[in-house]
């Protein structure tokens, strides 16, 4: 059985994904699934106008897709996600 302690950082991590996601699609009309999130100092891919960044890998098998968006602290915030 999953402790207490771990369900609660798994419920926070779900409330602040969702809020991020509104946030994403509110501001960016951001509509995919979220592989995961990170935060980077430098983006890559082709700039956009608003400011944010987007690219992609191919493996032999997929392609993983990226955006970032650019935050207050001039980081980035990295959304993996596929199509």
């Amino acid at each position: 059985m999953i402790p207490k302690e771990i369900r609660e950082k798994a419920e926070m991590i779900l409330k602040f994904d969702g809020e991020i996601m509104e946030y994403l699609k509110k501001e960016y009309d951001f509509n995919n699934y979220i592989d995961y999130l990170d935060i980077v100092d430098t983006p890559f891919g082709k700039k956009l106008q608003d400011g944010s960044y987007e690219g992609w890998l191919s493996d032999w098998d997929k392609t993983t897709y990226y955006k970032f968006y650019p935050m207050d602290d001039g980081k980035y915030l990295e959304i993996s996600y596929l199509d």
